[in-house]
């Protein structure tokens, strides 16, 4: 590290204890712009990082996974570092509404589902998390998306005409299923909002029939007999 970056170094603690005293935590859907580390908070870890790649050259060559040329593609520098000052201390949450079916090619089979992807590579618990608009369902304790992981949250297959499952339709793993939740998904579009324990919303989808969705979704795998299509 040369004599500029090491007096970085310096500035970087400075800078975040006057931070750390004059800005308060701001809850947001998703990890915060700033994030460097990939924890979902702005602090003390990404300002190293970003002293420790400062004035390198475009292109990241060497940090791969935490790069802290942030804006644009013009290596590390004074612009880098504002974007940092300015979220310090945000906070969100690496889990998002991933995937919505709400209109299976069957009337007759319930597998209406949504799906939620943690950003993340280590697991984030979602104990007592809840969908709070749109659907109804609560998390049970215990409940964990792994590292860029997956869980399914499906509706209840039992009145259906044909009870068939989210399971035995898509091949989903049953590890990673959720249910039943209650109410139903509109064909013609809702906002679908996930809130955490304490009830603050942590990501939310509001899909439509119309631009900029798509009129159809992801078609399901070939290898199944269903047709239908996600969101």
């Amino acid at each position: 590290m040369n004599c500029e970056g090491l007096y970085m170094l310096k500035l970087t603690y400075i800078l975040a204890i006057i931070l750390l005293v004059l800005s308060p935590g701001t809850a947001v859907g998703g990890c915060p712009e700033g994030d460097i580390s990939g924890d979902c908070i702005v602090n003390i870890s990404d300002m190293l990082i970003l002293a420790e790649q400062w004035l390198d050259d475009p292109g990241c060559v060497g940090h791969p996974d935490d790069c802290a040329d942030l804006v644009g593609d013009d290596g590390v520098n004074m612009a880098d570092f504002a974007v940092v000052a300015g979220n310090w201390l945000k906070t969100g949450s690496p889990i998002i509404i991933n995937e919505i079916h709400c209109n299976p090619d069957m009337a007759v089979e319930l597998v209406e589902f949504v799906e939620l992807y943690n950003t993340i590579d280590v697991p984030v618990d979602i104990s007592g998390w809840s969908f709070c608009d749109g659907i109804s369902y609560t998390f049970p304790a215990g409940t964990f998306i792994a590292g860029n992981g997956y869980i399914v949250v499906t509706e209840d297959p039992t009145p259906a005409v044909s009870p068939v499952t989210v399971h035995g339709k898509y091949g989903t793993d049953d590890s990673i299923i959720y249910s039943p939740f209650v109410g139903s998904l509109s064909n013609d579009g809702e906002k679908i909002e996930l809130c955490n324990a304490g009830g603050f919303e942590v990501d939310q989808v509001e899909y439509q029939l119309a631009f900029p969705w798509p009129t159809v979704g992801d078609s399901v795998p070939d290898t199944t007999d269903g047709n239908g299509h996600s969101i």
